[in-house]
């Protein structure tokens, strides 16, 4: 006979008991106390018999399970197993981080997976666990085996990524690569020198598009320049140039720089000689 079938029939029978003293107000007192003990003993085979339904209906997180990596915004299975679904009828997910309750994620039917969207606001972190837990006895639940990490999508610079040589007033690509969540969201791009902001390329434009074309205009050479993207809108994300690159000028820019500069002197000769008269 199964533990339920016996749980069932315990019951029956406790009952039986209970309404057979109802019914024989003559009985002797030793044999009301011998009845009242088998009560009682049967009450706590039934107590055992729940422990052991709730023991047999055992939980298992399996994802995550191994260390995955998730990230903000994204929508991910979490999944359990029950060895016992005929007697497990709720679940309820909670977040831990840290070993502390985080948030709770969800109550819902043992089905053996929910489908969680991963708040975009949620902070970031490596030592994030599942607990799974048996709604009608919370003692028995199970956790991740280790930690998984929530991460913010990745946004990344491909180029100029560090070693090129940019020529002033000409056009180049700025290209990055994106994470599927932030598709929709906005960017800033900038543009850096050392450890500084230098000036502000473009401050609107769409992650999906994947790059920008920038004509460059004159500026100061030198081989300290990074470039910075970030988005506008949760979630965040953002990226700079893995090394420096180079603005140099071309023969063409120096040539007129070089005509500029012959004008700005004749014109400063030509003051000079009216002032003179």
């Amino acid at each position: 006979m199964s533990i339920k079938k016996i749980f069932l029939a315990s019951i029956f029978l406790s009952i039986f008991i209970l309404s057979f003293l109802d019914n024989v107000p003559t009985a002797k007192a030793a044999s009301i106390e011998e009845l009242l003990a088998k009560i009682a003993e049967i009450q706590t085979q039934i107590l055992q018999l729940q422990t052991q339904l709730a023991q047999l209906s055992s939980l298992k997180i399996t994802t995550p399970n191994k260390g995955e990596i998730w990230e903000l915004g994204k929508s991910y299975e979490i999944r359990w197993i029950s060895a016992g679904r005929d007697i497990i009828s709720d679940v309820t997910l909670y977040l831990y981080k840290g070993g502390t309750l985080h948030q709770t994620i969800a109550a819902t039917s043992n089905i053996g997976v929910y489908i969680w969207g991963i708040p975009i606001d949620l902070e970031a972190g490596n030592d994030y666990k599942i607990r799974v837990v048996n709604s009608s006895h919370v003692s028995f639940y199970d956790d991740s085996d280790i930690n998984f990490e929530i991460k913010s999508p990745s946004l990344t610079v491909v180029s100029p990524n560090g070693g090129e040589k940019i020529e002033v007033e000409k056009t180049f690509q700025i290209k990055w690569n994106y994470d599927s969540s932030l598709v929709n969201n906005y960017l800033q791009l900038e543009l850096w020198r050392g450890d500084l902001k230098y000036r502000l390329i473009n401050s609107n434009i769409s992650v999906g598009a994947g790059s920008y074309d920038w004509k460059l205009p004159v500026l100061p050479i030198g081989n300290d320049y990074k470039i910075k993207i970030f988005t506008l809108y949760e979630p965040i994300a953002n990226d700079f140039s893995d090394a420096n690159f180079e603005i140099v000028w071309t023969p063409s820019v120096l040539k007129n720089i070089e005509n500029k500069l012959a004008s700005i002197s004749a014109a400063l000769s030509n003051l000079l000689k009216l002032l003179k008269k």
